[in-house]
């Protein structure tokens, strides 16, 4: 095997090394049809069952509401076991290479045992989220440019999912936090730290994220001016064989290894 071979060989071998390695160090993959298209790469942590139940009545929300039209501006949401004042913390990350997004963060809950509230502006011109609905309780964070999506016939499984999706082109963290009410009780201490002001209408603001729901069991990505860190955003975990940085594992990567190696760099 002449040298330009044997150093093929030895990149091919490395890449996929690299690659298999940051597999196993993931969560285990899922090879079901996400609602935005077949991901080349993705993987998730545990979710919980999730019942869609009924969602506030105050608010005017029920499934008839739901279609590809309807916009819910907000931030924050609540998932508690049905029956139980308790909160249910979700952890689930999705890699989604196809869309270009380098992290996808995304949780996916299955109709079962757990209930959905909403807070802040609900079904179109909902009321703004007060400080008082928001003492003691512990809420999951959307951070940025997100979008909720509600299927009632998804793609692999017959029972109703509910996908909360959030398309970054960066880094994202999701994240559950213990919401208490300052002194002034106009702003939000979350986690002990006064984090968060909400004036009346603030979270209906030009640029704030918003999140869209739909029933036809797609998730469009949700553009948004606002990509605010008040709640702190952590950078995901790069993938390591992804030598040209675009997001996908390929011969070009490949081709990147080489060129490093042959000039000399580790």
């Amino acid at each position: 095997m002449n040298r330009t071979a044997h150093t093929a060989f030895f990149a091919i071998s490395c890449f996929a090394s690299v690659a298999h390695a940051q597999l196993l160090n993931e969560p285990p993959q899922i090879d079901e049809t996400v609602e935005h298209g077949t991901p080349e790469y993705r993987s998730t942590f545990p979710s919980y069952d999730a019942s869609l139940g009924t969602l506030p009545a105050q608010q005017g929300w029920t499934e008839s509401n739901f279609n590809g039209d309807d916009q819910i501006i907000g931030q924050l949401f609540h998932l508690n076991a049905s029956g139980s004042s308790a909160a249910a913390q979700v952890n689930s990350v999705g890699f989604d290479w196809s869309l270009g997004f380098r992290y996808s963060m995304t949780t996916r809950v299955p109709v079962g045992t757990v209930a959905v509230t909403f807070l802040g502006p609900g079904y179109r011109g909902g009321a703004d989220l007060a400080a008082r609905d928001a003492v003691g309780r512990q809420y999951g964070v959307l951070v940025g440019a997100s979008s909720l999506v509600f299927s009632s016939q998804s793609n692999f499984s017959p029972d109703p999912l509910l996908t909360v999706s959030m398309p970054f082109d960066g880094a994202s963290e999701f994240h559950t936090y213990t919401i208490v009410s300052d002194t002034d009780g106009a702003t939000l201490e979350i986690d002990g730290i006064p984090r968060l002001h909400v004036p009346e209408g603030d979270l209906q603001a030009p640029g704030s994220p918003y999140i869209q729901w739909s029933i036809d069991g797609r998730a469009n990505a949700v553009e948004s001016e606002w990509a605010s860190v008040v709640f702190g955003t952590a950078a995901g975990m790069p993938c390591t064989a992804d030598l040209n940085n675009d997001g996908v594992l390929d011969i070009f990567d490949v081709f990147e290894y080489l060129a490093d190696f042959n000039a000399g760099c580790p």
